[in-house]
């Protein structure tokens, strides 16, 4: 082996400069082998924890307490643990046919666990977000597959928390049951004299609790209409979604409508002569001459002679041939639609052409009109949101001064990054959010950014790829430098003839000589 370790780096040593290309061409293919033949697909999707959820959640009883030092991630992860435990897992294999091998044999609920086992939830911080970000990871070889996966997952993360089945109370990882409060007649709006005063009430007196509750009211009631205006807004933003589009189409059809109505405004054309079949007047030409050369021959001749008879059965086979043909295919000379019936067609054709633009003209005047009606909707409905979030944000520090001590150790407090303050930074995707857009604040999560798909080589892992094609380039080299050595053996050199030389061969001065004994041989 080691003799032909030597002799191999001998022949790279001969042959350096087609090994060293040879080389940087063998990582260069391979290293663009990896990265243009991609066959594995990433499906991904962002979600960030929807603050409003929290502020409609009631503290739930826990055996294990979270401590109070626990960050926001941990809380983020237990909320994942949670709400994935809950999804459809075998619902999403029959749908979109995972696992067949498994499915046929009847294990169900094991390919159910091997999906949820690929699946990746990852709490990230979000960049511009004060809550924690998710991030849900699927990779697989079929794009449709892939895409289709991660939006089903992504669906059962933001749907309402009341269509999931509830966990017991008792599991360590419930941390908040996510309950709508009731609609309550507020005692004290957010700018109101009680919300104006400066000197708030010592926390055990009456008038301090009498405060707090009145506080809690009016978040209630700010809470309620924020909800109703996100879900007022995604139902607007849907509603113009749908109507651009509607608007894009009519767009459409007023340009096919045109062109139809440039084609209908132009001038008839003239009707044109089909001219007869040349092989039917070819056959008439002929019955003409044999029928005046018959006339002829029966002035001069009687009926039996035989030219006449001759000429008589020529005149019946030429009539015949006409008839056969005018039976086969009839061909008339002129045209049968006449230039007044065409005209009057034309005009019909115009006329439609013209009230199919108008009406057309006036459905995008109409839907124009509703597009600049739900604009102004929908920026409206986002003051209002701005305004009712600003208020809540208002109301709960108020309430958060004026809450007793005592009654503040009675309740686990939710995480400090779920509170109204990161409600003005979040806003929901309108037209990714799941189910009924009025459960909007019983969704634990919102969408971000929506399920997207990128591509990475499936011959081998990314961090091998470098490795691999230094291999495969050496191999490369080593190939072209054998193939260059069995093209051109005269240029090995004295280092390569000391290995290659028989044993009764010896080297005097670097000239090889051969011993007598061989000579006598």
């Amino acid at each position: 082996m080691a003799r032909i370790g030597k002799d191999w780096l001998l022949l790279l040593r001969n042959h350096r400069r087609p090994a060293f290309a040879a080389f940087v061409f063998g990582v260069f293919v391979w290293l663009s082998l990896g990265e243009i033949y991609p066959k594995h697909y990433s499906g991904s999707a962002t979600l960030a924890v929807n603050p409003l959820y929290a502020s409609l959640s009631q503290p739930a009883p826990d055996p294990l307490p979270v401590p109070a030092a626990e960050n926001q991630t941990s809380y983020t992860a237990a909320l994942i643990r949670r709400v994935a435990a809950q999804q459809d897992w075998t619902g999403i294999v029959t749908r979109f046919h995972l696992y067949p091998e498994m499915t046929r044999n009847g294990e169900i609920s094991r390919a159910a666990s091997e999906l949820a086992s690929q699946i990746s939830l990852q709490p990230v911080p979000g960049p511009d977000l004060k809550s924690d970000a998710v991030l849900i990871t699927y990779t697989g070889t079929d794009l449709t597959q892939v895409l289709g996966v991660t939006t089903a997952i992504t669906d059962g993360f933001t749907k309402a928390a009341g269509n999931v089945k509830a966990k017991s109370a008792s599991n360590s990882d419930s941390l908040y049951a996510p309950v709508i409060l009731p609609t309550i007649e507020p005692f004290a709006e957010p700018g109101s004299t009680q919300h104006r005063q400066r000197n708030l009430p010592l926390a055990n007196s009456p008038q301090s609790n009498s405060s707090s509750n009145s506080n809690g009211a009016s978040i209630a009631v700010l809470s309620n209409k924020l909800q109703s205006s996100l879900a007022r807004g995604v139902t607007l933003q849907q509603a113009l979604d749908q109507n651009t589009a509607t608007l894009t189409e009519l767009q459409q059809e007023l340009q096919a409508a045109r062109h139809k109505n440039e084609v209908a405004s132009q001038p008839p054309q003239p009707p044109v002569e089909i001219k007869p079949d040349p092989q039917e007047e070819r056959l008439h030409q002929e019955l003409t001459r044999a029928q005046q050369e018959l006339a002829q021959l029966r002035d001069r001749y009687t009926d039996e002679y035989p030219d006449v008879v001759a000429a008589r059965h020529k005149v019946q086979d030429l009539q015949l041939d006409i008839s056969r043909i005018a039976a086969i295919a009839p061909r008339p000379t002129k045209a049968s639609v006449t230039a007044q019936a065409s005209a009057e067609a034309h005009a019909a054709a115009a006329k439609a052409a013209a009230a199919e633009l108008e009406q057309i003209s006036t459905q995008i005047a109409q839907a124009q009109s509703a597009q600049d009606n739900l604009q102004e909707s929908l920026q409206q409905d986002q003051q209002e949101t701005t305004r009712l979030q600003a208020g809540l944000a208002a109301a709960r520090r108020s309430d958060g001064a004026a809450r007793p001590a005592d009654h503040n150790n009675d309740a686990r407090p939710a995480p400090e990054h779920l509170n109204a303050n990161a409600t003005t930074h979040l806003s929901p995707d309108p037209g990714a959010v799941a189910g009924d857009s009025s459960s909007l604040g019983s969704s634990p999560f919102i969408l971000v950014q929506r399920a997207s798909i990128t591509t990475r080589p499936a011959i081998f892992a990314i961090e091998l790829l470098l490795p691999l094609s230094l291999v495969f380039g050496i191999l490369v080299a080593f190939f072209a430098a054998w193939f260059a050595e069995r093209r051109d053996p005269s240029i090995r050199d004295e280092g390569m003839l000391r290995h290659e030389l028989p044993a009764s061969a010896m080297y005097l001065g670097g000239i090889p000589r051969i011993r007598h004994e061989v000579i006598a041989e």
